[in-house]
Order: C-alpha cells, then structure tokens, then sequence
C-alpha cells in the first residue's frame, strides 16, 4: 500500500500521516523493491532447560500437568502452569498409545467390588446418603448391585451375595 501511495506522486509526509505511521518506515518500504517479511527472534523460554524432564515425566510416569508443574518449582522452575501444561500436552500428543491386554480368568476366580454414592434417601424422616455395592465376576462379567446406607467394613460383611 505503501509503494502503490508513493507511485501515484503522494508525499512521504502525506502517506505517514495518512496511515499513521513513521516517516523513516514510509521511506524504508516506499523505496524497497521488495515486499516486507515480518521476523521475530527467538527468545528463550523459562521451560526450555526443563523439556527433556517434563518429556520424561510424561511418557515415564505418565503425570498430570499439575504433578509436572509442582515437580519443576521443586527443582527451581520460576514459570508458569500454564507454559508446563502447554509443553506436556505436545508430549502426550506425540506419545504412541499403549494397547490394553485383557485380563482373563477362569470362573469362580476374580470379582471387581467397589461401593459408589448414588444420592440422598429420606428414611424415618431423616436424610441419609444412599450408596450402592457393586461386584463384576471376572470371568462371566456379571454384575451385582445392592443399595445400602452404610459403607462401613461390617455392612460389607453382611451383604448377601
């Protein structure tokens, strides 16, 4: 735009004032042949002595964003979360992803159990929590639910299954 304001006979003067710029920088491209490239140096980054440990902390131990960002100030990191989050997503990004064996048994051997808040439940006018209890056999992948409003070792005990 510059050049093409300069080639019509438009001042130096005029073209700065007009697009609100520098006399020097309208010279500078109204008199080069070629069109500007915009470049920046590349600083460096408070993470960059860091990268090959967040690396390993992802693909090693597979930790949070969080976990990796407390584990670098601990090692004198004085940047920022979200500059460790940023680094650890292209590292889990880049990372293969592990294929899962299933675990096989045979009948009788294996059950998952584990107990899970469902809500609240009013009994004799009073609210209480309302758990469930869940197994799955390992071999047939039954399930078994029991709701309960204890979660205590002794309830466990006296579910029947």
């Amino acid at each position: 735009m510059i050049r093409e304001l300069y080639e019509r006979g438009m001042s130096i003067s005029n073209i700065a004032r007009r697009l609100q710029i520098d006399r020097k920088t309208v010279r500078k491209y109204a008199k080069s042949s070629e069109i500007p490239k915009y470049h920046r140096d590349k600083r460096p980054s408070k993470i960059d002595p860091y990268i090959s440990e967040v690396k390993d902390l992802v693909n090693k131990y597979d930790l949070s964003s969080i976990r990796i960002y407390e584990k670098l100030k601990e090692d004198g990191f004085k940047g920022s979360y979200t500059l460790v989050k940023d680094v650890a997503r292209k590292y889990r990004n880049d990372r293969q992803i592990k294929a899962v064996y299933r675990f096989e048994t045979k009948p009788g051997v294996q059950a998952q159990v584990d107990f899970g808040e469902v809500g609240r439940i009013e009994i004799d006018d009073k609210i209480k929590k309302l758990y469930f209890f869940s197994m799955i056999l390992g071999y047939s992948r039954k399930r078994y639910v029991e709701f309960t409003t204890d979660i205590s070792t002794l309830s466990f005990a006296k579910i029947k299954m």
